[in-house]
């Protein structure tokens, strides 16, 4: 389904990238901790404000109908902040194929980026923890060759479940490219090394982008 820029539908978008004789390796999307790190400040944050408001009421320091509408405007700002974080948790995913790697950034409702990678363009890529590792969060760095100039162009994405393991799949999908090459192959003749990487990384990554269950 889509609402204005935001396309909820993830197997459409799939489609749209994933080619004839292309496999798609593993599609994971962002760590539930992109959703609770911002309700960390958000929540704490209201009841600051409504406590404030009402012992300003009380002393008699700010008048109610101004408590009530400053009050309102600042719910009204939170539940999009909230809403915006939830956006992000659940629809900015990543997508590895055999043949490249599908980032779908998507901003609230408004903004739609999504960016397809072709493997033979990474020239480096590399993880990193965030949290202290806490809930196997962490970054992804992925550094691409430049047509132009010397130079290098990073892409950094955060939130990731089990970057690690990410890494991992895409060093798999080179080796499964290289092999190919410069036979004219499609993953269809590696399908046994193909399933083996899809069956490994869905099983590591799953556990790590569901909320945390009491």
């Amino acid at each position: 389904m889509r609402f204005l820029a935001l396309e909820t539908d993830y197997e459409k978008l799939k489609k749209q990238f994933i080619g004839e004789g292309e496999e798609e390796l593993l599609s994971s999307i962002h760590h539930v901790f992109s959703f609770l790190i911002p309700m960390m400040w958000i929540f704490p944050l209201t009841v600051v404000l409504m406590v404030a408001a009402a012992v300003g009421v009380a002393q008699g320091v700010v008048n109610a109908l101004v408590a009530a509408l400053l009050l309102f405007a600042w719910l009204f700002v939170a539940f999009f902040l909230m809403l915006n974080a939830f956006i992000r948790w659940c629809y900015n995913f990543l997508i590895i194929t055999t043949e490249k790697i599908v980032i779908v950034h998507q901003h609230f409702l408004f903004s739609q980026k999504i960016h397809p990678i072709h493997i033979e363009a990474i020239t480096s890529i590399q993880s990193a923890s965030q949290f202290l590792g806490i809930g196997h969060c962490g970054i992804l760095h992925i550094t691409l060759a430049e047509s132009i100039g010397a130079t290098n162009a990073q892409i950094d994405i955060p939130y990731l479940p089990k970057p690690d393991v990410i890494v991992g799949i895409i060093e798999h999908a080179n080796t499964l490219k290289k092999q190919r090459a410069p036979a004219d192959k499609g993953p269809e003749e590696q399908e046994q090394k193909v399933q083996n990487v899809q069956e490994a990384g869905s099983e590591e990554i799953q556990d790590a982008v569901q909320p945390p269950t009491a």
